[in-house]
């Protein structure tokens, strides 16, 4: 599988930073990155004269100096020398735009940002950088967690989906102990079924649900991963933003991670520009949440799955 050997992480100097560290390392141990951009951005680097001599003999050091210093002080509580290979950088200018495009410029496959409670963050830099990320992109908690032992992954069974699952299940045998895998998958009855539903709704709702685990057994078999013990997490669409039921399952599998994918069809189409994974953000502050985003090319060879295809479903 394709490793994110360029991994980036927005630092701001808070405590946020060691999470970010910490899960570096869990994560640096499944991919072997090649190198580690420890990135801080300030609005300013230039400081008001009134600023300048109160710091009196401290001014003789650049501020760009003194943050990276900062930088390589934190990178040295969590990471070995010779870990891996890492770039302690600092950049002026908004928090967003400069991520994006140091990003951009250093060819970055991952990024790695924090997660901050609302009261420590407003998440507009973290929404604005989901939004435009031409890199996959992994937001991390206020909050420690030791290992990763289950992994729930948002799918609507499009070729997307699938790499998703492919790198998860490469992920799994990675990573230190029995790693389970949920897939998530919200469904649609459409509001026209609903009113044709007659005297029997009951009995048609549950042929829609067994169509659909029908579908996702169908689905494991044709990609040859029956004997992985995948569970499926299935939640009917009450015609809400579905990143509040991928959020809710998430939570109820015990998810140490969840992923999605960035482009999709059904509910999760344009992903990484829509609405759902900023949903998702909005309301997860305590899971680790990557946005998996990968080559056209690499989605291409992959196959394509329809349940419409699969099995007509009588509605009457």
């Amino acid at each position: 599988m394709n490793a994110f050997k360029r991994i980036l992480l927005g630092m701001d100097l808070s405590n946020t930073d060691l999470y970010l560290l910490d899960y570096l390392k869990v994560f640096a141990g499944i991919q072997k990155p090649e190198k580690v951009y420890c990135t801080h951005v300030v609005k300013e680097l230039d400081l008001p004269s009134f600023v300048m001599d109160e710091l009196g003999e401290m001014k003789a050091a650049p501020l760009d100096e003194r943050l990276k210093k900062s930088l390589e002080e934190e990178v040295k509580l969590k990471l070995k020398p010779g870990e891996f290979e890492v770039d302690c950088n600092v950049l002026e200018g908004k928090t967003g735009e400069q991520l994006l495009h140091w990003a951009e410029v250093k060819g970055v496959g991952l990024a790695m940002l924090g997660r901050k409670i609302p009261t420590q963050g407003s998440g507009v830099a973290a929404r604005r950088f989901l939004r435009k990320s031409p890199c996959s992109v992994l937001f991390i908690p206020h909050k420690k967690r030791q290992r990763i032992s289950r992994i729930a992954l948002a799918t609507d069974f499009s070729p997307t989906s699938t790499y998703a699952l492919r790198q998860v299940l490469d992920w799994a045998e990675k990573l230190p102990g029995s790693v389970q895998i949920s897939l998530i998958h919200v469904y649609d009855v459409p509001s026209g079924v609903r009113a044709q539903l007659g005297s029997r709704p009951d009995i048609i709702l549950k042929r829609i649900r067994e169509t659909h685990i029908e579908f996702f057994t169908h689905y494991l078999d044709v990609l040859g991963y029956a004997d992985k013990g995948i569970e499926l997490k299935l939640v009917e669409n009450m015609h809400v933003n579905p990143g509040h039921y991928v959020y809710e399952a998430a939570k109820e599998v015990k998810a140490d991670l969840l992923v999605m994918g960035a482009f999709g069809h059904s509910f999760f189409g344009n992903l990484i520009l829509g609405s759902v994974s900023e949903k998702v953000l909005e309301l997860n502050l305590d899971i680790p949440m990557m946005i998996l985003r990968p080559q056209h090319a690499e989605v291409e060879k992959l196959p394509s799955f329809s349940i419409k295809k699969f099995k007509k479903i009588d509605y009457v």
